[in-house]
């Protein structure tokens, strides 16, 4: 665990998991109730604002002991997407880049399956995509954006996710900082579960 100086406006300053042996992959996750620009760089897509009760903003940077095009192919593969994402009990492509599936969510006290779509789009193989998200459930609404960039970096790929999500109903009534360690753990646990994949 890394201890890193943070702005006071940040309820989550910040999260580092070094790589275990099976995992080949450092993450460092931060998360914050403000935008904020990860190292310095400026990405090219634009991220949409959805209205909602709870507003999360999310970015991190993961490192995938991988190519770059082996890691991008990846992204668009259904079958190591269902491995990879965490709670997924269905995924079925719909067409190219676009998916329908079911995932059970478990936030504190609530738990609820969640049915929606995750779509690519803006695709720039094997460089960026930006992923649009949204789902229901009897818990309420969930919706969610964010942009990914690929870079080659010491022989392997590192990707980077900026992007925000908001929840309505039920969901929406769980604490945000729950819901945004929820978020923190599940979008580290769906990159190591990609990084092991790529690598079994």
């Amino acid at each position: 665990m890394v201890v890193m100086d943070c702005p006071s406006s940040l309820f989550q300053c910040a999260f580092v998991k070094k790589a275990t042996r099976d995992d080949q992959v450092n993450n460092i996750f931060l998360l914050s109730a403000t935008p904020r620009k990860v190292t310095g760089r400026t990405s090219s897509h634009k991220i949409r604002h959805f209205p909602g009760r709870k507003v999360l903003k999310i970015a991190g940077i993961y490192k995938i002991a991988a190519t770059r095009q082996k890691v991008w192919d990846a992204l668009l593969d259904p079958d190591i997407l269902k491995v990879s994402i965490p709670g997924a009990d269905r995924l079925d492509q719909t067409s190219p880049g676009k998916f329908d599936a079911e995932i059970s969510v478990g936030i504190g006290m609530f738990r609820g399956k969640f049915h929606g779509t995750v779509e690519s789009i803006d695709l720039n193989p094997p460089s960026s995509q930006r992923l649009v998200m949204s789902g229901e459930g009897p818990g309420g609404w969930i919706k969610g954006e964010g942009a990914l960039t690929l870079r080659d970096v010491d022989g392997i790929t590192e990707i980077e996710v900026e992007g925000e999500a908001s929840t309505g109903g039920v969901l929406a009534q769980v604490g945000q900082r729950m819901i945004g360690n929820a978020s923190k753990k599940m979008m580290g646990q769906f990159f190591k579960n990609l990084n092991r994949a790529l690598n079994r």
